[in-house]
């Protein structure tokens, strides 16, 4: 019923903090009966732990966008290069970058923005994508 409200609601589906197994069955369910607008959220996450072939299939044959959150970095120890190579395997046309900052021990989510776009920089990506990842990809999904 879920799947069918946000469907009828044209709502945007994240997936939350859901293990590597729930979130490709709730990916492929939610495609199969006609949401378009999918972001998995946290996919490197400790909890979740997507590989890249299963990021990159998920969005061709789903067009499942993947977050890619700077508070994972720090505070469940990911890396820029794992991020990177994110990046670099499925193209900024198909990651959404965010702060999920908020928490009152994290930096203001300006600050932490900042410092997370230089940081992907300055491990090879491009402005043009960093924009790409930050603001068109999240328009689409809100807009599209």
């Amino acid at each position: 019923r879920c799947l069918d409200a946000i469907r009828e609601n044209d709502l945007i589906l994240a997936t939350g903090h859901l293990n590597k197994d729930e979130t490709q069955r709730l990916v492929r369910r939610a495609h199969a009966r006609g949401l378009r607008r999918i972001i998995m959220t946290h996919p490197l996450f400790q909890a979740t732990q997507q590989d890249i072939d299963t990021l990159l299939s998920l969005w061709q044959e789903c067009g499942a966008y993947t977050e890619l959150a700077y508070v994972n970095i720090a505070m469940d120890h990911l890396s820029y290069d794992a991020y990177a190579a994110v990046i670099e395997a499925l193209g900024p046309q198909a990651v959404v970058l965010s702060s999920d900052l908020g928490q009152p021990f994290s930096p203001p989510v300006g600050e932490g923005l900042r410092d997370y776009f230089a940081q992907l920089q300055r491990h090879g990506v491009s402005e043009d994508a960093i924009a790409e990842m930050a603001v068109i990809n999240p328009n689409r999904l809100v807009l599209d």
